[in-house]
């Protein structure tokens, strides 16, 4: 059957059914453990409301109750904050910042930058 997350995530951000063949799929379980890595934490992101919709739903299908999140997006702070740069994307201000030498759209290059990002914010707004 088909999985709108996934086919949302197809659209947004070009990643291919492909791609995600051989992936795991979400459970309540991984759900679960997402949630309780979460819990008491702030959440930091580029575009929160995109990544925050599928965190969302998810829970919600799962139906795992939770706390509101406490949220820090990147992408308002950097609109206030930065003014160098031809515009806001993540993409662009990893490499004008040199915050990774990964690619784009890759998890874990994408979460790291996305952390020096937000140090970076906090130390402009102080």
């Amino acid at each position: 059957p088909a999985d709108p997350v996934r086919n949302s995530l197809v659209k947004k951000i070009g990643i291919t059914n492909e791609f995600l063949e051989d992936k795991p799929k979400i459970s309540d379980y991984y759900m679960e453990e997402l949630h309780n890595l979460l819990k008491g934490k702030t959440i930091v992101a580029h575009n929160a409301p995109f990544d925050m919709k599928f965190l969302l739903k998810n829970l919600h299908d799962y139906d795992i109750d939770h706390e509101r999140f406490r949220v820090f997006d990147t992408l308002p702070a950097a609109r206030r904050l930065i003014h160098e740069t031809p515009n806001h994307k993540l993409p662009t201000l990893k490499e004008y910042f040199n915050l990774d030498d990964g690619s784009s759209h890759d998890a874990i290059n994408d979460a790291r930058a996305t952390g020096k990002l937000a140090l970076l914010l906090l130390e402009r707004m102080n």
